[in-house]
């Protein structure tokens, strides 16, 4: 599919692709999906273009078309107003080079009047100015490109000061962790108190059992494999790879990580429905091991203690 992906997004089309390979994909889906609309959290660019290539369709994301570029969304539809607002303390301008970025900012007739009996959280999000516009802050942080479309680069919900003065996007890098191999669902934690940033790690489970054949262990028990060091060294130094190859600096890398054999899911209230990560629920549920994490003083751990024991969770 990256052959196609390549070929299409220059405007070309691959017609033996189409016929040899395509076609036997487009007939699981029924033979006839001709439309596909993307909500919820901007879709990773290869993701779309491979989703594209292998279904031959059309793909709407967000805000409207995608058909020319992957990795953003379209132009705002008609009738909703949007800009830019600067975040400073995150480092986006309208000014920046090559393009204006910031905080996306909806208005228009169309904005809802808030949250429901959620009056601190309406406040927050929802302005109106001088001539009327209501508006609405989507805590997302955008660059606008010259014909109108959008990129999602960052979250500004997600976003945490270290005890450096130093900001990280907890999402950004979550996002990127999740490519790992043993990455089913990660949490990245971090704060005021701390230069480093840890993590915990709900593994992908048939991933997790494969490196435990290579590794040649005989536990072959999800917390056991949670709780072995040599599993936990190697699920570590794929996570380092991964933030390595994505371009991320050094301080964007969790110091360590914490195995937890439960899988996160909409049914453990773990996650929404949208499968985005319920971030409060998971630190409390945990708060025990974050707070592990970060009580390991020696600066050369790269894990945390595998040897004790998490308890059990319905």
């Amino acid at each position: 599919m990256g052959y196609k992906a390549k070929w299409t997004q220059m405007g070309y089309d691959c017609p033996l692709v189409n016929k040899l390979v395509c076609s036997k994909i487009q007939q699981q889906m029924g033979g006839r999906l001709k439309v596909m609309i993307v909500g919820g959290a901007p879709l990773n660019h290869t993701t779309q273009a491979t989703i594209k290539a292998a279904l031959n369709l059309t793909l709407i994301q967000g805000m409207d078309f995608d058909d020319l570029s992957y990795g953003r969304v379209g132009i705002p539809l008609q009738g909703v107003k949007v800009k830019l607002v600067d975040w400073a303390e995150g480092g986006y301008h309208r000014s920046d080079e090559p393009n204006p970025r910031g905080e996306i900012v909806f208005g228009g007739d169309s904005i809802v009047m808030g949250y429901y009996k959620l009056p601190e959280q309406t406040q927050e999000a929802f302005e109106v100015d001088e001539r009327g516009v209501r508006w609405f802050h989507s805590g997302d942080i955008g660059e606008m490109f010259a014909d109108g479309t959008f990129k999602i680069i960052d979250r500004r919900k997600d976003l945490i000061k270290l005890q450096n003065a130093e900001y990280v996007s907890l999402g950004k890098i979550e996002a990127l962790m999740k490519s790992c191999q043993y990455v089913d669902n990660i949490c990245v934690c971090g704060g005021t108190y701390s230069n480093e940033l840890t993590a915990l790690v709900s593994p992908n489970q048939k991933n997790l059992q494969k490196l435990s054949q290579e590794l040649g262990l005989k536990d072959t028990q999800i917390g056991d494999l949670c709780r072995n060091a040599d599993v936990c060294k190697r699920v570590y130094a794929a996570i380092v790879q991964t933030g390595q190859s994505a371009g991320i600096s050094k301080r964007e890398i969790p110091v360590r990580i914490r195995l937890v054999p439960d899988e996160w899911t909409p049914d453990n209230d773990m996650l929404t429905s949208a499968m985005k990560m319920k971030r409060r629920i998971v630190e409390k549920q945990y708060h025990n091991e974050i707070n592990g994490l970060f009580a390991d003083n020696d600066i050369h751990s790269i894990i945390s203690n595998t040897n004790s024991e998490s308890k059990k969770r319905a």
